[in-house]
């Protein structure tokens, strides 16, 4: 209980890296000879596993329903030039990414890059370009699933158009009982955008 009560993580992640210690304190709670302390890390584990299900279950339930082997082999296939710069993806970074040559879509699309900008320290941003260091590269092309476009938007259409083999870019969800529901039919397909210059 001290520690949970002193520990500055939750204070410096903003709660996000926090939830390999709650279970640990709360296991500690159910685990108690006290009834009352029992019943209340009972309760306080049931509450969190519902609604940390419910706040990430659109993460959580993005495979159920996806493709993967079409998908990444269809991502691993693009012919990307070396010159390019890339934008993508977190579902597609570890298969797109090239030194120097790839962003964070996410980053890009929800400004969090001024934020990382103004949390790095002086001296790694000289080690950056001075264009860099006031806003990232503009990416020349852009590839993202459809999970990621339905859930940030689509690359500015005054900047970028969408590439010949992937002119469709809705994205169909899911029918159940004739109903349409927020879920994605295909969640992981990937989309890509070339900038217009």
């Amino acid at each position: 209980m001290t520690w949970f009560s002193l520990s500055k993580a939750p204070l410096l992640t903003g709660f996000h890296f926090s939830f390999i210690g709650r279970p640990i304190f709360h296991g500690s709670l159910a685990s108690s000879s006290n009834k009352t302390t029992r019943f209340l890390g009972t309760t306080l584990i049931i509450a969190i596993a519902i609604f940390h299900f419910y706040l990430e279950s659109s993460d959580l339930l993005i495979y159920l329903n996806a493709n993967l082997n079409k998908s990444y082999a269809e991502v691993a296939n693009f012919k990307i030039s070396s010159e390019d710069i890339l934008a993508t993806d977190s579902q597609f970074f570890s298969l797109l990414y090239r030194y120097q040559k790839t962003l964070n879509y996410e980053v890009i699309k929800v400004n969090y890059w001024k934020r990382y900008r103004n949390a790095t320290s002086h001296n790694n941003l000289e080690l950056l370009g001075e264009e860099q260091r006031s806003q990232p590269l503009t990416p020349d092309l852009i590839i993202i699933s459809a999970y990621t476009m339905n859930k940030f938007g689509m690359p500015d259409s005054k900047q970028y158009k969408a590439t010949e083999e992937y002119k469709d870019t809705s994205t169909p969800k899911i029918k159940l009982f004739g109903k349409t529901i927020k879920r994605l039919l295909e969640p992981l397909k990937p989309y890509s955008f070339r900038r217009i210059k």
